[in-house]
């Protein structure tokens, strides 16, 4: 029965994707079951929900992903989406290759929600843009999240070093592979999903000068975003709000006009922001509930069992947030009395918890990639679902081949 506090919301979010029933209304409908079997109140978890939607974190992530609706519009107006897929196809000769690059390119920008600057991209690339957005999704999705298990900007990764106590670069040493290991699925599983697609493209320019402007053309503003956060250390919501508005001011021409309400009107969606919401407010809902005394329980009673569990729980937990650092500060400070600063099963428990991400219905990136090409979550967590089973395998494989020592 203790299991059941959590595979059974599980299950019934899953069966309300598989029916394609509204998403915000589901998330919230399960947040309400996970709060009540975990000993909540229904006073208690409206007073969390009121909570989410005053916090100072609630505030910054959709400030966060409001920004980068308005910045994907101003590119996309700009023609700068199009000038960069016609540079990508110049140099990859490939549109399918133009459409991994650009996304996995996006993803070096640690952001929440940051597929959706990747994604007009592939709307720009004629030879995939008229295949179903659901495929179109799993593209953009994918390669945006190839960087997750060796770029030290991730914030995962970043309080995963903390919690254990270890150094970023020896962790980062045991899984980088993942890194190139899931680009080899994501290009398989491509090519599967896009089996019609014309091979070659066609070169957009005469000489190496002109390509080189294209790129920077469209790209500077990316790159400076790259720039203050990753050299100069500005914070995301920062960076972004200061190339946004020089890039907005410098796209109206240093003119304030009506023209502009238009503009974030059609940039920026309600929907969007009440989904966004909605899964802050889940999250919260798991952190605040019973939750994390269920899962000592299963770790002080596991036994023999405890690599399953070490899968399981950060899965799950991963599964029911979609977001890195729910399953890493709610679960990771368990493992610590289990096995220590062992890396190796510091990277097994951070990659397995990243799969539930990878799974979850409530992935900002997965929300507003499907919500873009206009997909189901339902049916792009079908074309998830192989892929990432591979990378579970894989996974087991890993610790296996390390010494598998707790089985």
């Amino acid at each position: 029965m203790e299991y059941l506090r959590i595979i059974l919301p599980i299950v019934i979010l899953l069966l309300l994707i598989i029916f394609k029933k509204d998403l915000t209304i589901s998330i919230v409908s399960v947040a309400f079951l996970i709060g009540v079997l975990n000993g909540l109140s229904i006073l208690k978890i409206l007073e969390i929900f009121l909570h989410t939607a005053i916090e100072l974190p609630t505030f910054i992530l959709i400030s966060i992903v409001v920004l980068v609706l308005i910045f994907g519009e101003i590119l996309k107006r700009k023609n700068s989406i199009s000038s960069l897929v016609k540079s990508l196809k110049h140099i990859l000769k490939n549109p399918l290759l133009v459409g991994m690059v650009a996304p996995a390119f996006i993803g070096l920008l640690p952001m929440p929600g940051g597929a959706l600057v990747s994604a007009p991209i592939l709307e720009e690339i004629d030879e995939i843009k008229n295949f179903s957005g659901t495929k179109k999704t799993f593209l953009n999705y994918w390669f945006r999240h190839v960087w997750e298990y060796s770029w030290p900007l991730y914030q995962g990764l970043i309080l995963t070093t903390i919690i254990f106590k270890v150094n970023m670069v020896k962790l980062i040493s045991r899984q980088f592979f993942f890194t190139p290991f899931m680009i080899f699925v994501g290009v398989g599983f491509s090519l599967l999903y896009f089996s019609r697609l014309r091979s070659k493209t066609s070169s957009s320019f005469s000489n190496l000068g002109d390509f080189f402007r294209h790129f920077f053309f469209s790209t500077w503003e990316i790159l400076l975003i790259i720039f203050l956060i990753m050299i100069l250390r500005i914070n995301v919501l920062l960076s972004l709000f200061i190339v946004v508005f020089i890039s907005f001011l410098h796209f109206f021409k240093f003119k304030f006009s009506l023209e502009m309400l238009s503009f974030f009107k059609e940039s920026v969606k309600l929907n969007v922001v009440l989904l966004l919401f909605s899964v802050l407010a889940f999250k919260n809902v798991i952190i605040y509930s019973d939750v994390a005394k269920l899962i000592h329980l299963l770790l002080k009673n596991s036994g023999e069992y405890v690599v399953l569990y070490m899968f399981f729980i950060p899965f799950a937990i991963g599964f029911l947030t979609g977001v890195n650092t729910a399953y890493v500060a709610i679960s990771f400070p368990f493992f610590i009395e289990v096995f220590g600063k062992n890396l190796d099963y510091i990277s097994f428990v951070y990659i397995s918890g990243f799969m539930g991400v990878l799974l979850s219905p409530l992935h900002l990136c997965l929300i507003l990639s499907a919500d873009y090409y206009r997909a189901k979550v339902g049916d792009v967590l079908k074309l998830l679902f192989l892929p990432v089973l591979l990378l579970i395998i894989f996974n087991f494989f890993v610790l296996y081949e390390r010494g598998w020592v707790f089985l």
